[in-house]
């Protein structure tokens, strides 16, 4: 009965990836009662097209709600292809797009739509591309590709510029690198950036492009204000985070060549999402965001691997964990 909670995700049939979509739904329902979906007009480091997010504040919380839902689910899905597709993991399982699900809904300042999320989905959609460069006889093509998602992710949120660094970094770990390499990489982020700004020269744009662009970055300060169970949530991000990187040498020894140096990139990810708190002006609970993609899928890959016993009762401990930081300020209200 210990083990029942976990086993439909272990298979990799599509129908167990549609069960996700409930587990995010019963995931984010404490943000229907936590009355935070306000919190977006104060989205820390939204972009151009972040800043256009910032109208779903007005829409019903019913629709707030599943706009959320919808990317996280979305995000999910294609976190579960990525490890498939690229063998990230020792077993094909649904785990990966779970722990990220269980990661972006453990804070209650991650609940409103955010720019974030739609980055987050950006972001490893440029993953796709990238970790194909694995000896790949032709790199110009997704090398562009990742740099385009990559680009898009920026438009989105600015502190993504993060990840140009870390694509730069990661890029000999896939491919022999060259200056000719990382000018293809960096067109291709600079493409979409390139495009918008025409259109808003031509289109006359009632809005300074630039300073949009670079909307958070600065020196950082601290910007907590959310209480004691959101620095608890956060915690336990931390400690999740400690544990990803302990348990590196055991989840890499499982995997074959192609796949040890791919994970590698999403370490790399994660490392460069940490320090982007580095760029941040405004370092708040929500921007903690940033670091969930990579902590999530790395610690779904890393449980997919341990006895099933033991998975079982860390998914429970971070569930009830989850529950308590929800409820009982919900409860003490």
């Amino acid at each position: 009965m210990s083990q029942m909670l976990l086993s439909p995700f272990r298979s990799n049939q599509f129908s167990a990836s549609l069960l996700l979509i409930f587990y995010v739904a019963a995931l984010q329902v404490p943000a229907i009662w936590s009355e935070r979906l306000g919190l977006l007009i104060n989205d820390s480091g939204a972009s151009v097209f972040g800043q256009w997010l910032g109208n779903w504040t007005s829409w019903p919380t019913y629709i707030q709600y599943l706009t959320t839902v919808a990317i996280l689910f979305a995000t999910a899905v294609a976190v579960n292809r990525l490890c498939e597709k690229d063998k990230l993991g020792a077993n094909n399982t649904q785990l990966p797009g779970l722990f990220y699900s269980l990661m972006a809904s453990y804070v209650a300042a991650f609940f409103p739509p955010s720019s974030m999320h739609l980055a987050n989905l950006l972001l490893l959609i440029s993953l796709f591309p990238f970790l194909n460069l694995y000896k790949h006889q032709k790199p110009v093509v997704p090398l562009f590709w990742s740099g385009w998602w990559l680009g898009l992710a920026f438009l989105v949120n600015t502190y993504y510029l993060i990840f140009l660094a870390a694509a730069i970094f990661a890029l000999p770990i896939l491919q022999k690198t060259n200056f000719r390499r990382v000018l293809q990489l960096i067109s291709g982020w600079i493409a979409p950036i390139f495009f918008l700004f025409c259109r808003d020269y031509l289109f006359d744009a009632d809005r300074d492009f630039i300073a949009s662009l670079w909307n958070g970055v600065g020196l950082p300060t601290m910007g907590f204000s959310e209480g004691y169970w959101t620095s608890a949530g956060l915690i336990v991000l931390g400690i999740c985070l400690v544990w990803v990187f302990i348990s590196r040498s055991s989840l890499v020894s499982r995997l074959q060549t192609d796949g040890r140096y791919k994970i590698q990139v999403l370490y790399a990810i994660l490392i460069f999402a940490v320090l982007s708190h580095l760029l941040q002006d405004t370092v708040s609970a929500a921007s903690v965001q940033i670091v969930v993609l990579p902590l999530g899928m790395l610690l779904g890959l890393a449980l997919s691997g341990v006895e099933r016993s033991r998975a079982e009762s860390t998914h429970y401990l971070l569930i009830g964990v989850f529950l308590g930081i929800q409820l009982i300020p919900f409860y003490l209200r």
